[in-house]
């Protein structure tokens, strides 16, 4: 399906789709092209309230794409650019929709859409395992956060995840590969990443420790959020990803691991402050997204407060802004 907004469109625009036949199980969603008005982002200028504004940022507060699975999980709620998105659902008996409600009033942003909707039969190999939101098959490619511009060739300051968001992102093992490794994904404009916080592909959270940004592992990625009035005193270690049993590429063997990562750095090591190749022999291979509901902000922004808001400290060279999200590059290694 394929719709372009104006500002004369019926909102919001619903599509429903319904078995072609009993045997059917899941849709399989392609955002070929989607851009609706973005989250809620960190706005520097609001400095006297920047700290309680983090309830906001993520939220899709002006459109909003819903997916519905009447009886069952349904996907999260997302905004902004999702180009080259996809997602995965169960096809219920009772029809599911797609609904991009449109904030009329916004009149000045472009909206554009194409979806493509694929109907499975359960006995189809190609469809992913039990509750895998988004599926790969090929053995190398790309994953992003939703609202992660992938044909962006720097990394904006707005460059923001999105809120609520609790999925797993899965992988078709290829036969004869034991392990699978992400890495932080290089934009064109990398000279290299590794030491431009503009072009740096990941951040989820604060520092592990003062006074400089470093990477956070384990058991510091508890997945609370709070925002405990105007003052710093928050906590910000509400998000962060799944890779089971991580280490440092390359390895050769299986090792006992952590399994959460979240911080400013992509790593395996804690208080790290440098990206490093993460990768896993924990098969079925998938990483998992835990996003919570809220972002802490503070500015300015003293070296005191990076283990309790999800700033970027812009003098720690390399370390990602920890409200971006990810946009990693994956591949699949030989036994």
């Amino acid at each position: 399906m394929t719709s372009y907004t104006v500002s004369s469109d019926p909102d919001p625009c619903t599509y429903t789709f319904c078995k072609s036949n009993s045997d059917v199980c899941k849709l399989r969603i392609d955002y070929e092209s989607m851009n609706i008005a973005s989250p809620v982002t960190y706005d520097t200028a609001v400095a006297a309230d920047a700290y309680k504004y983090g309830l906001l940022v993520g939220d899709c507060k002006t459109d909003t794409l819903t997916v519905s699975n009447p009886g069952g999980a349904v996907p999260p709620v997302i905004c902004g650019v999702n180009t080259g998105q996809h997602m995965w659902v169960p096809a219920s008996d009772s029809c599911n929709q797609i609904n991009i409600d449109i904030d009329a009033g916004s009149s000045g942003i472009t909206r554009t859409w194409q979806i493509k909707v694929t109907q499975f039969e359960c006995n189809d190999l190609k469809m992913p395992q039990q509750d895998c939101l988004q599926w790969h098959e090929a053995d190398t490619g790309t994953l992003a956060t939703f609202n992660w511009d992938t044909g962006a060739t720097t990394i904006a300051d707005s460059t923001t995840h999105l809120s609520s968001q609790y999925y797993d992102i899965c992988f078709r093992r290829k036969r004869g590969f034991c392990s699978i490794c992400f890495s932080p994904h290089i934009h064109a404009a990398a000279t290299p990443a590794a030491i431009d916080p503009a072009t740096t592909s990941y951040g989820l959270g604060s520092s592990s420790d003062d006074p400089v940004a470093k990477a956070a592992i384990g058991t510091y990625c508890t997945g609370i959020s709070t925002i405990t009035g105007a003052e710093p005193g928050g906590v910000a270690q509400g998000d962060y990803i799944i890779i089971e049993n991580m280490q440092n590429a390359p390895g050769t063997a299986p090792t006992i691991g952590v399994d959460k990562m979240c911080g400013q750095y992509f790593t395996a090591t804690d208080q790290a402050v440098i990206h490093n190749t993460v990768c896993s022999f924990v098969t079925p291979f998938k990483l998992g997204v835990h996003l919570d509901d809220d972002e802490v902000h503070f500015l300015p922004l003293g070296a005191n407060l990076l283990t309790k808001t999800e700033n970027n400290a812009v003098a720690t060279a390399g370390a990602g802004r920890g409200w971006s999200g990810f946009y990693l590059d994956y591949w699949q290694v030989a036994c």
